[in-house]
């Protein structure tokens, strides 16, 4: 009678993104709850122990908990000068960029208002009592934005 062959439930190669990514919770809960904390992780193990995947499936808990994220690769730096290079880009295109746009969007919001518009809103924002009066001659100002 033949023996069936083991099939190897890990795969090599590719991180594990789904199915693939299996018995790591406890890891995740540590890693996440370290991120969350503040706290500085190093993370070792021979090659192809799943090190990536637990770094890429705790970065996307982080960012549905709207946690800022930047990932660098650092396996080609070599100097102190590329490493702040590195973190740099990562941080202006992950981090940075999407803020700037933000405040790009909110800008125009402002851009679009008449300078006497905007003196008259300033006058009435600053004769309110409160902040609900504030907010109330702000969203009639921005109301009659084109």
């Amino acid at each position: 009678m033949a023996e069936k062959a083991a099939v190897n439930p890990f795969s090599f190669g590719d991180l594990a993104l789904d199915d693939s990514f299996t018995d790591r919770e406890q890891e995740l809960r540590e890693l996440t709850a370290d991120v969350l904390n503040g706290q500085n992780v190093v993370i070792f193990a021979p090659r192809r122990y799943g090190k990536s995947s637990l770094v890429w499936r705790a970065t996307q808990q982080l960012i549905a908990k709207r946690v800022l994220v930047a990932q660098v690769d650092l396996m080609t730096v070599a100097t102190k000068e590329q490493l702040a290079a590195k973190l740099a880009q990562a941080i202006y295109e992950e981090i940075a960029t999407p803020i700037f746009r933000a405040r790009e969007r909110a800008a125009q919001v402002f851009r679009s208002l008449r300078i006497s518009d905007t003196v008259r809103l300033a006058s009435r924002a600053l004769k309110a009592d409160t902040a609900a009066e504030v907010e109330k001659v702000l969203a009639e100002s921005l109301a009659t934005v084109k």
